[in-house]
């Protein structure tokens, strides 16, 4: 009986081991997600802030408004109307339309991540700073953009999109 009785404890006291060691994982695993902000760590897009930075310059593009939330483009693509009327009246819309940019001294970030719920609906959101400046040029002028902002991007389908009127950090 003895010998039964040791084997048996034996076996419960390797069980207990493995599972005190599937615990101790597990508990490394969590927190480690915990220190890292969980699973939410996004990178900014740059190529889509270079282009809303360059299309807001110079606010002749209608394509810019594709690049906010459906719910904010009429307003935007309203806006650019009246500044390409008013570009062509002052005689620079054409020039405004061959702008280049040159982004070496603007640098982006994203210094926030989270989900939030719109319309009932959860959403990705990312918080991303710009700064620096922008150098444009139109024609043979130069320009310096200061280009320190906070940008808002709601994650829409696949794409991320630029909203100014949904902030979960607010």
């Amino acid at each position: 009986m003895k010998t039964k009785d040791a084997t048996k404890l034996t076996m419960n006291t390797r069980s207990f081991t493995q599972t005190i060691r599937l615990a101790a994982t597990i508990a490394v695993v969590l927190l480690g997600l915990v220190a890292c902000g969980g699973s939410k760590q996004a990178k900014a897009p740059a190529d889509l802030i270079k282009n809303y930075v360059a299309k807001h310059a110079t606010m002749v593009d209608k394509s810019l408004a594709e690049l906010y939330v459906e719910e904010e483009q009429n307003e935007i693509l309203q806006a650019i109307e009246k500044s390409i009327a008013a570009s062509k009246e002052e005689g620079t819309y054409d020039n405004l339309t061959r702008a280049s940019f040159d982004f070496s001294k603007m640098s982006i970030e994203t210094v926030g991540a989270k989900d939030a719920y719109v319309n009932d609906e959860i959403k990705d959101f990312l918080k991303v700073a710009t700064k620096g400046s922008v150098t444009m040029t139109v024609s043979d002028t130069t320009q310096k953009i200061p280009a320190d902002s906070v940008l808002i991007l709601e994650k829409d389908g696949s794409h991320w999109k630029i909203t100014e009127k949904i902030n979960p950090w607010s």
